[in-house]
Protein backbone atom coordinates (compact mmCIF):
# COMPACT_ATOMS: atom_id res chain seq x y z
CA UNK A 1 0.00 0.00 0.00
CA UNK A 2 0.90 3.70 -0.72
CA UNK A 3 0.84 6.55 1.25
CA UNK A 4 2.19 8.98 -0.71
CA UNK A 5 3.77 9.89 -3.83
CA UNK A 6 6.69 12.59 -4.43
CA UNK A 7 7.30 13.79 -7.51
CA UNK A 8 7.39 16.28 -10.41
CA UNK A 9 3.59 16.60 -12.39
CA UNK A 10 3.88 15.52 -15.73
CA UNK A 11 0.82 15.93 -16.87
CA UNK A 12 -3.20 17.35 -15.89
CA UNK A 13 -6.10 16.04 -17.07
CA UNK A 14 -9.91 16.47 -16.14
CA UNK A 15 -9.88 14.52 -13.70
CA UNK A 16 -6.23 13.20 -13.12
CA UNK A 17 -2.44 13.85 -12.79
CA UNK A 18 0.79 11.48 -13.46
CA UNK A 19 3.49 11.97 -10.97
CA UNK A 20 6.86 11.10 -12.35
CA UNK A 21 8.93 9.80 -9.58
CA UNK A 22 12.21 8.19 -10.07
CA UNK A 23 10.73 7.62 -13.97
CA UNK A 24 8.10 5.80 -12.85
CA UNK A 25 5.02 8.00 -13.97
CA UNK A 26 1.89 7.53 -11.84
CA UNK A 27 -1.74 8.07 -12.83
CA UNK A 28 -3.28 9.42 -9.95
CA UNK A 29 -7.08 10.57 -9.99
CA UNK A 30 -8.10 13.64 -8.25
CA UNK A 31 -11.36 15.53 -7.94
CA UNK A 32 -9.52 18.92 -8.70
CA UNK A 33 -6.37 18.40 -10.99
CA UNK A 34 -6.24 22.14 -11.42
CA UNK A 35 -5.06 23.07 -8.26
CA UNK A 36 -1.46 21.26 -9.29
CA UNK A 37 0.75 23.14 -11.38
CA UNK A 38 2.73 21.10 -14.67
CA UNK A 39 6.18 20.80 -14.26
CA UNK A 40 6.21 21.26 -10.12
CA UNK A 41 7.16 18.82 -7.72
CA UNK A 42 4.25 17.78 -5.32
CA UNK A 43 4.31 15.47 -2.31
CA UNK A 44 0.57 13.33 -3.11
CA UNK A 45 -1.17 11.38 -0.68
CA UNK A 46 -2.52 9.00 -1.60
CA UNK A 47 -5.56 5.83 -1.41
CA UNK A 48 -5.01 2.66 -3.40
CA UNK A 49 -8.19 0.73 -4.31
CA UNK A 50 -8.03 -2.63 -5.01
CA UNK A 51 -10.68 -4.63 -7.27
CA UNK A 52 -10.62 -8.05 -8.79
CA UNK A 53 -9.62 -6.23 -12.32
CA UNK A 54 -8.26 -2.62 -11.70
CA UNK A 55 -5.95 -1.15 -9.27
CA UNK A 56 -6.25 2.81 -8.81
CA UNK A 57 -4.75 5.37 -7.00
CA UNK A 58 -6.98 8.43 -5.64
CA UNK A 59 -4.88 11.59 -4.77
CA UNK A 60 -5.08 14.33 -2.17
CA UNK A 61 -3.12 17.38 -2.06
CA UNK A 62 -2.59 17.13 1.89
CA UNK A 63 -2.93 14.89 4.58
CA UNK A 64 -6.14 16.75 5.91
CA UNK A 65 -8.15 16.40 3.01
CA UNK A 66 -7.05 12.40 2.39
CA UNK A 67 -10.51 11.88 3.80
CA UNK A 68 -12.56 9.02 2.94
CA UNK A 69 -15.93 9.15 0.40
CA UNK A 70 -17.81 7.80 -2.24
CA UNK A 71 -17.66 9.31 -6.05
CA UNK A 72 -20.74 8.41 -7.78
CA UNK A 73 -21.01 9.08 -11.55
CA UNK A 74 -23.78 9.07 -13.86
CA UNK A 75 -23.99 9.48 -17.79
CA UNK A 76 -25.63 9.40 -20.40
CA UNK A 77 -24.58 11.17 -24.35
CA UNK A 78 -26.21 10.28 -27.40
CA UNK A 79 -25.81 11.42 -31.51
CA UNK A 80 -28.32 11.54 -34.47
CA UNK A 81 -27.38 12.40 -37.79
CA UNK A 82 -29.95 15.07 -38.92
CA UNK A 83 -28.62 14.83 -43.09
CA UNK A 84 -25.79 13.44 -45.10
CA UNK A 85 -25.77 14.96 -48.54
CA UNK A 86 -23.53 13.86 -50.97
CA UNK A 87 -21.63 16.72 -52.65
CA UNK A 88 -18.37 15.10 -54.04
CA UNK A 89 -17.20 11.64 -54.33
CA UNK A 90 -15.11 12.03 -51.55
CA UNK A 91 -16.93 14.46 -49.62
CA UNK A 92 -20.56 14.67 -47.97
CA UNK A 93 -22.50 17.50 -46.34
CA UNK A 94 -22.97 16.34 -42.65
CA UNK A 95 -25.28 17.60 -39.19
CA UNK A 96 -24.66 15.73 -36.67
CA UNK A 97 -26.83 16.56 -33.10
CA UNK A 98 -25.22 15.37 -30.21
CA UNK A 99 -26.61 15.10 -26.39
CA UNK A 100 -25.13 14.95 -23.01
CA UNK A 101 -26.49 14.66 -19.57
CA UNK A 102 -24.33 13.96 -15.88
CA UNK A 103 -24.80 13.74 -12.89
CA UNK A 104 -21.91 13.06 -10.13
CA UNK A 105 -22.25 13.11 -6.36
CA UNK A 106 -19.95 12.79 -3.37
CA UNK A 107 -21.14 10.91 -0.70
CA UNK A 108 -19.14 11.64 2.99
CA UNK A 109 -18.24 8.96 5.15
CA UNK A 110 -19.43 9.04 8.90
CA UNK A 111 -17.92 11.74 10.43
CA UNK A 112 -15.92 13.47 7.93
CA UNK A 113 -16.29 16.46 5.75
CA UNK A 114 -15.61 16.70 2.29
CA UNK A 115 -12.89 19.80 2.34
CA UNK A 116 -13.25 22.68 -0.30
CA UNK A 117 -9.95 21.28 -2.76
CA UNK A 118 -11.74 17.94 -3.18
CA UNK A 119 -15.61 19.30 -3.59
CA UNK A 120 -17.23 19.33 -6.99
CA UNK A 121 -16.60 22.24 -9.29
CA UNK A 122 -17.67 23.94 -12.74
CA UNK A 123 -14.57 23.91 -14.74
CA UNK A 124 -15.78 25.96 -17.60
CA UNK A 125 -13.53 23.84 -20.11
CA UNK A 126 -15.77 20.58 -19.81
CA UNK A 127 -18.67 21.51 -17.82
CA UNK A 128 -20.18 24.70 -17.98
CA UNK A 129 -17.95 25.83 -20.84
CA UNK A 130 -16.89 29.96 -20.63
CA UNK A 131 -17.63 29.79 -16.61
CA UNK A 132 -14.04 29.43 -15.81
CA UNK A 133 -14.18 31.27 -12.57
CA UNK A 134 -17.33 29.95 -11.66
CA UNK A 135 -15.85 28.20 -8.71
CA UNK A 136 -14.85 31.43 -7.34
CA UNK A 137 -18.45 32.02 -6.55
CA UNK A 138 -20.20 30.91 -3.05
CA UNK A 139 -22.05 28.17 -5.18
CA UNK A 140 -19.36 27.25 -7.49
CA UNK A 141 -18.79 24.16 -5.54
CA UNK A 142 -20.22 21.39 -3.94
CA UNK A 143 -21.26 17.48 -3.32
CA UNK A 144 -23.50 17.44 -6.26
CA UNK A 145 -23.72 18.56 -9.89
CA UNK A 146 -25.77 17.84 -12.97
CA UNK A 147 -24.22 18.87 -16.06
CA UNK A 148 -26.20 18.81 -19.76
CA UNK A 149 -24.81 19.91 -23.29
CA UNK A 150 -26.56 19.78 -26.64
CA UNK A 151 -24.54 20.40 -29.78
CA UNK A 152 -25.21 20.58 -33.83
CA UNK A 153 -21.75 19.05 -35.26
CA UNK A 154 -20.81 19.94 -39.01
CA UNK A 155 -17.49 17.83 -40.02
CA UNK A 156 -15.70 20.24 -42.77
CA UNK A 157 -12.84 18.03 -43.74
CA UNK A 158 -13.16 14.60 -42.63
CA UNK A 159 -11.11 13.38 -39.56
CA UNK A 160 -9.54 16.50 -39.99
CA UNK A 161 -11.90 19.72 -38.52
CA UNK A 162 -14.99 20.63 -37.82
CA UNK A 163 -17.23 23.29 -36.84
CA UNK A 164 -20.42 23.04 -34.43
CA UNK A 165 -22.70 25.35 -31.94
CA UNK A 166 -23.34 24.57 -28.42
CA UNK A 167 -25.85 25.12 -25.41
CA UNK A 168 -24.66 24.34 -22.23
CA UNK A 169 -26.51 24.31 -18.82
CA UNK A 170 -24.65 22.89 -15.32
CA UNK A 171 -26.12 23.04 -11.84
CA UNK A 172 -24.05 22.59 -8.53
CA UNK A 173 -25.73 22.34 -5.36
CA UNK A 174 -23.61 21.82 -1.42
CA UNK A 175 -25.47 18.47 -0.90
CA UNK A 176 -26.57 15.57 -2.77
CA UNK A 177 -30.57 16.49 -1.17
CA UNK A 178 -31.02 20.06 -2.14
CA UNK A 179 -30.01 18.67 -5.73
CA UNK A 180 -33.06 16.72 -5.67
CA UNK A 181 -35.78 19.14 -3.00
CA UNK A 182 -34.40 22.43 -3.90
CA UNK A 183 -33.16 23.10 -7.48
CA UNK A 184 -34.48 26.14 -9.07
CA UNK A 185 -33.44 27.38 -13.07
CA UNK A 186 -31.83 30.43 -10.97
CA UNK A 187 -29.08 27.72 -9.79
CA UNK A 188 -27.93 26.82 -13.37
CA UNK A 189 -24.88 28.21 -15.23
CA UNK A 190 -25.71 28.70 -19.05
CA UNK A 191 -23.39 29.27 -22.09
CA UNK A 192 -23.91 28.90 -25.53
CA UNK A 193 -21.86 29.98 -28.63
CA UNK A 194 -19.74 28.52 -31.92
CA UNK A 195 -16.91 26.38 -31.78
CA UNK A 196 -14.17 24.96 -34.07
CA UNK A 197 -13.06 21.38 -33.61
CA UNK A 198 -10.02 19.61 -34.38
CA UNK A 199 -10.75 15.82 -35.52
CA UNK A 200 -7.45 14.21 -35.40
CA UNK A 201 -6.95 11.71 -32.42
CA UNK A 202 -2.72 13.27 -31.96
CA UNK A 203 -4.31 17.44 -31.42
CA UNK A 204 -8.02 16.60 -30.57
CA UNK A 205 -8.18 20.68 -29.69
CA UNK A 206 -11.44 22.07 -29.22
CA UNK A 207 -11.84 25.99 -29.69
CA UNK A 208 -15.18 27.79 -28.31
CA UNK A 209 -16.33 31.47 -28.27
CA UNK A 210 -19.15 30.98 -25.19
CA UNK A 211 -21.52 33.48 -24.26
CA UNK A 212 -22.86 33.17 -20.23
CA UNK A 213 -25.87 33.93 -18.92
CA UNK A 214 -27.90 33.18 -15.76
CA UNK A 215 -31.73 33.56 -14.68
CA UNK A 216 -32.39 36.42 -12.00
CA UNK A 217 -35.67 37.28 -10.67
CA UNK A 218 -36.73 34.98 -13.78
CA UNK A 219 -34.88 36.89 -16.50
CA UNK A 220 -31.79 36.19 -18.08
CA UNK A 221 -28.77 38.05 -17.15
CA UNK A 222 -25.49 38.24 -18.99
CA UNK A 223 -22.69 37.45 -16.91
CA UNK A 224 -19.94 40.52 -15.50
CA UNK A 225 -17.80 39.20 -18.35
CA UNK A 226 -20.28 38.24 -21.17
CA UNK A 227 -18.01 36.68 -23.67
CA UNK A 228 -14.76 34.12 -23.07
CA UNK A 229 -12.44 32.28 -25.63
CA UNK A 230 -12.35 28.56 -24.22
CA UNK A 231 -9.55 26.19 -25.40
CA UNK A 232 -11.17 22.73 -24.70
CA UNK A 233 -10.43 19.19 -25.48
CA UNK A 234 -12.48 16.22 -27.27
CA UNK A 235 -13.76 13.93 -24.87
CA UNK A 236 -15.50 10.72 -25.91
CA UNK A 237 -17.23 9.54 -22.72
CA UNK A 238 -16.35 12.86 -20.59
Amino acid sequence: MYDYIKGTITSIKNNSIVVDNNGIGYLIFVSNPYSFELGKDYKVYVYQQIKEDEHSLFGFKTLEEKEFFLKSDTKLEGYLTLFNVPVTEKWNFKGVFAAYTGFSALFPTPNTVITESNKLYIDGMFNGRGWTRAHKNADGKGQAMWSNSLELRFPVAQNILGVDAFFDAVAIKSDVKTMFTDLSIEDFYFSFGPGIRVLMPQLPLHFLFAFKYRIVDGKPQWAESPFEFVLSFNLVNR
